[in-house]
């Protein structure tokens, strides 16, 4: 059904890392030559012709330099964290449950004048030991909590303001329980549970850490503690590495979707723990206060009162310490088109991103990848594709994609990721998930190289982490190594991260897998695949036909990827979303001086589709303006299919209460563009369009789903056809969102820009969604409402420009709203 023109460009517009290689038509049956000269330059497509080099060890080769992070910032130092810190004590944990003691044990230990800083995507009342204590008396998250501020400990907590139906109201209700926390009877401490919503309208604060520090410490070794990873305190994550824990996590009301969680995390007890905490101080004093726009009402997402809370005062040093012996790189993502990260980010930062694709190409042995998604992003393939020459394996595990509505076409994004490696290198890339009748979900985020540098945090192997999240992680290289049995000297702590995951993967024991080299190990992977008694499977990455409806316009809602330019940031971003503009930013544009207007009909109720009747003369406007100041025929000018062009709206909309029943098939309403001369048309066009660049479509329940609209003709390609047409003919960006969720629809609403012009698809009455109309009278843009119901909504708010009817649609016409 969807034959939009976009599809067939985003089909035929190649990737850049993803041409033919004619090599995959021939087997080399006589190539011994070949592979002694691949050997010799370590160049080959099979791993067996690669012997181990020595890896890179010195940190100042893996990290970013100060120049590079300051370039991934657009040009702006970041002066309130370390370029890298040394001597930090790192502790890992490969699952949950090592985690969930941890935290449970150093937040039991705080004292009076400590402070606890929790960043999460997720929170939920759940015990941190339901093994022993299911029902969460004195483990659960409230109660752990409220003993760090009965013992005079502050608590902050920045959620998510998340509007995803399923999980907003386990959020809520952590917020409510911490937020009923009484004051410390020691000195007045106090717990607060805040949301922040201070992102992109299509992102989500994905950040996952927590801090425990002192308020301030005299004592030069004293150093806070973080930790940093993908876990959170929340439901459906309490596991063991044997996943085997059903009974226990029932128990405790853990399992939500998934039987066990496969994830990583580790603890930083050092100067990068500095690091960590400075970036939520900065994201809790931003001067931009946060869930402003949301109404409590409607989604219960008002913050209470809550105060900026101090920087961290140690007199202990913020670069270096004698902890331990890891260096530690704290990387972080912040969109560089939100425009209030000005305390800490005000051109964005995507140092985690760059980070990684240097990371990549210092690769000279392996790479071990543990990630949720491990979907397509240029940058990295392009650097993997660079490396696999060179090293004898790549080993993916993610979880696996099996529909084409999953994630919104992760399914495709998946495979335009591996395909191009595993046409190349099929011996040396290998790719995992967990078998599905386990139901367990890949969680991780893990990237380890060499066994000497090891990344975790939040960030997945997306577009979306890489550009638009908020994300932070930890990368380490350690100062103690040990002697691998490839013969070559690595990272004591990745090796042991690397050899505990494979235990977990492949059910073999640490000394096994400790003596065998990363390729005899790897090899038990495919092993542990086909052993019932494992949790690995072969993931099958494979091509569908249905890909084809799989679109850009898809992905730049699921997997977003912001980038901007430094001399012109948001005609970066305004190009990005359009088709034919890479020359002149919008604001020297004249987007509708050449505008050629035309007649324009529709095919009459009862013709064939090839019938079509040239209408003369509009139709009476059915969108009346109330304002008694606003007579029509006064300062109104009606136009076709019921758009009001009044330019700044200055009262109520209501539908025409004459003749209010709906029409008879006989005498439906007849569309057509009001003849305008040249230069008529072009002043009021100039005079009704200036600022918008953008058009956002919004289907809102049901309207996406059904092939057409009951009681009209019109269908959601039809529609998106004709926007689509709109968009490109006068070069304006097209956003277009779906969603049978008031709430998402909400967010949409609320926080679109003011060079947007909504156009709001509506199956049912406005009158009977309120929240809806609340929005509406919010907003400062001109909306238009497309309705199989025509007219019939009841009074509608000012905001609303136009209705029209889905029997008579027309949008050529709205381009003079916009």
């Amino acid at each position: 059904m969807i034959v939009a023109a976009f599809i067939i460009a985003s089909i035929l517009v190649p990737t850049p890392s993803s041409a033919f290689s004619f090599l995959s038509w021939f087997d080399d049956t006589d190539g011994s030559s070949r592979r002694d000269k691949s050997r010799a330059s370590g160049n080959s497509v099979d791993e067996s012709d690669i012997i181990a080099q020595q890896p890179l060890l010195d940190p100042k080769d893996w990290f970013l330099t100060e120049q590079e992070i300051t370039d991934s910032r657009g040009g702006v130092p970041r002066s309130d964290m370390a370029v890298y810190t040394t001597g930090n004590n790192v502790t890992s944990y490969t699952a949950t449950n090592e985690f969930y003691n941890a935290v449970y044990d150093d937040l039991s230990s705080t004292k009076e004048g400590d402070r606890v800083m929790l960043a999460a995507w997720l929170a939920s009342l759940v015990p941190l030991k339901p093994d022993v204590d299911p029902t969460g008396t004195k483990t659960g998250f409230k109660q752990v909590f409220a003993g760090v501020v009965e013992r005079g400990g502050n608590v902050n907590i920045l959620g998510w303001a998340s509007i995803a139906g399923a999980y907003m109201p386990y959020n809520i209700k952590a917020r409510d329980a911490i937020n009923t926390i009484p004051p410390s009877s020691v000195n007045g401490a106090k717990a607060v549970y805040i949301f922040d919503d201070r992102i992109d309208l299509i992102a989500s604060h994905h950040q996952k850490t927590l801090v425990i520090a002192t308020d301030s410490s005299s004592d030069k070794k004293a150093q806070p503690i973080a930790y940093v990873g993908g876990m959170e305190l929340a439901i459906d994550r309490w596991d063991t590495i044997h996943h085997n824990n059903t009974a226990i996590r029932d128990a405790g009301n853990i399992t939500y979707k998934s039987k066990g969680w496969v994830d990583g995390h580790i603890r930083i007890h050092g100067p990068a723990a500095k690091d960590v905490a400075n970036n939520f101080i900065a994201r809790w004093n931003s001067d931009y206060l946060p869930c402003r726009s949301l109404d409590d009402e409607l989604l219960d997402f008002e913050n209470p009162t809550f105060e900026k809370i101090p920087s961290l005062d140690y007199a202990s040093s913020s670069r270096t310490s004698n902890l331990g012996n890891q260096s530690v790189q704290i990387t972080r993502t912040f969109s560089c088109q939100y425009k209030h990260y000005k305390e800490f980010a005000p051109k964005g930062e995507n140092s985690l991103f760059h980070a990684r694709i240097k990371a990549i190409k210092n690769a000279k042995n392996f790479i071990y990848v543990e990630d949720q998604y491990f979907v397509f992003v240029p940058e990295l393939l392009d650097a993997l594709m660079e490396v696999m020459p060179r090293i004898q394996r790549l080993i993916v595990v993610t979880k696996e994609q099996t529909n084409a509505f999953t994630n919104a076409g992760y399914i495709k994004y998946l495979y335009q990721m591996v395909e191009p490696i595993r046409s190349k290198y099929p011996n040396k890339f290998k790719i995992y998930t967990t078998k599905p009748e386990r139901k367990l979900l890949i969680h991780t985020k893990l990237v380890i190289i060499d066994d000497v540098y090891l990344s975790i945090g939040s960030a997945n192997w997306n577009r979306r982490s890489m550009t638009a999240d908020p994300e932070l992680n930890a990368d380490v290289v350690d100062g103690d190594t040990v002697k691998s049995p490839e013969g070559v000297t690595v990272g004591k702590l990745p090796r042991d991260f690397r050899i505990r995951k494979f235990m977990e993967m492949t059910g073999l024991s640490y000394d096994v897998l400790d003596a065998m080299t990363f390729v005899e190990a790897a090899d038990q992977f495919a092993v542990a695949a086909t052993d019932e008694s494992t949790i690995l499977a072969t993931n099958r990455v494979e091509h569908h036909a249905y890909f084809i409806a799989i679109t850009e316009a898809m992905r730049k809602v699921s997997d977003p990827q912001f980038t901007c330019n430094d001399d012109d940031r948001s005609k970066e971003r305004w190009c990005k979303h359009m088709r034919g503009c890479y020359s002149l930013p919008p604001q020297v544009r004249q987007y509708f001086s050449g505008y050629e207007h035309k007649r324009y009909a529709r095919r009459s109720w009862g013709q064939s589709e090839g019938a079509y009747d040239a209408v003369s003369e509009p139709p009476t406007s059915p969108v009346r303006n109330l304002d008694p100041e606003m007579a029509p025929g006064n300062t109104e000018t009606s136009i076709s299919d019921g758009i009001s062009a009044n330019a700044t709206p200055s009262g109520p909309v209501a539908t025409s209460t004459e003749n209010s029943s709906p029409p008879a098939e006989n005498s439906l309403l007849r569309a057509a563009e009001t003849t305008l001369d040249s230069d008529t048309a072009t002043d009021f066009l100039h005079r009704s369009c200036d600022g918008i660049t953008e058009v956002l479509l919004i289907h809102g329940p049901c309207s996406f789903t059904r092939s057409s609209w009951t009681g009209g003709d019109i269908t959601k390609a039809e529609l998106l056809r004709e926007v689509q047409d709109l968009a490109v003919d006068e070069e304006i960006s097209l956003i277009t969102h779906d969603s049978n969720h008031e709430g998402v629809i909400l967010d949409w609403l609320l926080n679109a820009k003011e060079n947007e012009i909504i156009v709001l698809c509506w199956v049912g009455c406005l009158s009977d969604s309120p929240t809806i109309l609340r929005a509406l009278e919010l907003v400062n843009n001109r909306v238009i409402v497309v309705s199989p119901i025509g007219i019939h909504h009841g009074t509608l708010p000012s905001t609303v420009v136009g209705v029209l009817s889905g029997r008579c649609l027309n949008l050529r016409t709205a381009r003079r709203l916009c």
